[in-house]
């Protein structure tokens, strides 16, 4: 009598109504709140306010809601009165998608300093951080499916299937 163990591990995925990109889980909110609220409510989530490092990391936000409207992304004004920007979750601000034919980042009446990433384009206003909009979450966190099972001549014997805990 011959047995066999296997385990096999699943692609990461991520939770339900998130959405996989490039190594990161989104999800669109559904709610419409000031940028300061919605930080809050994505951290609750284990996320953040997204960050965006790429043209293609952008039209992958673009598809991943159909709504007409604007969203909250992760950036926000660090220097008072400049057009210098940080993203919440702290990585390197190391791409732009600003409007220029609106002469963004324009900071109007200075009171602009978070980021509104425009739907219908995925470009980037500075925007009151007080105004309600959607946002989109972003958290690096996925799930790893393990399932193991035994086989013993030729018929299996067990299976055994788990998620293991978020990292």
């Amino acid at each position: 009598m011959r047995k066999l163990y296997i385990q096999a591990v699943s692609a990461l995925n991520c939770d339900d109504d998130w959405h996989e990109f490039n190594g990161k889980c989104y999800f669109a909110t559904t709610v419409k709140k000031s940028y300061s609220d919605n930080l809050n409510y994505c951290r609750k989530l284990n996320a953040d306010v997204a960050s965006i490092h790429s043209k293609k990391e952008t039209e992958f936000l673009l598809k991943l809601t159909e709504s007409y409207e604007h969203y909250w992304i992760g950036g926000r004004r660090i220097v008072p009165k400049k057009h210098v920007f940080g993203w919440s979750d702290g990585s390197e601000f190391n791409y732009t998608n600003w409007d220029k034919s609106s002469n963004d980042p324009n900071n109007l009446n200075e009171r602009e300093n978070c980021i509104i990433f425009v739907r219908d384009s995925g470009l980037w206003w500075d925007f009151p951080c007080n105004e309600p909009h959607y946002a989109f979450c972003q958290r690096t966190e996925m799930q790893q499916v393990v399932a193991k099972f035994a086989i013993e001549d030729g018929k299996q014997q067990a299976i055994v299937i788990k998620q293991k805990e978020k990292y």
